[in-house]
């Protein structure tokens, strides 16, 4: 994601993140969005191979549109891998054992003071 993006989801709540990943995730797995991309990436390689050789802003016009293609799938795969860590840490942290190791670790159990090994 660009800095700009970056600095936006900073100021989303964890549920917003979670909820902009789920529908980047259902995106993803919707046909159309893969039979659109395909169109544009076809549609943007036979201009490149069609345009002249003197033709150098429109086929740099065409790579460009191929490059936005590629980069609104990896903003689109970021916002679901920030859900899903978001998700992971959730269960993490209401998982038993985490539970117990926190509370272990208020009562002062297992905790090394830098005194001797055993």
């Amino acid at each position: 994601m660009t800095r700009e993006n970056n600095s936006t989801v900073q100021q989303l709540t964890e549920e917003q993140i979670v909820e902009i990943g789920t529908a980047a995730s259902q995106a993803l797995q919707n046909p159309i969005y893969a039979i659109i991309c395909e169109m544009m990436l076809s549609e943007s390689m036979k201009a490149i191979d069609a345009a002249p050789a003197d033709h150098i802003k429109e086929v740099m016009w065409h790579k460009q549109r191929r490059q936005v293609v590629g980069d609104v799938f990896s903003n689109l795969k970021q916002m679901v891998g920030h859900a899903e860590r978001i998700l992971a840490e959730r269960q993490e942290k209401n998982s038993q054992a985490y539970k117990e190791a926190k509370h272990m670790d208020t009562q002062g159990y297992g905790l090394n003071f830098g005194g001797a090994q055993q």
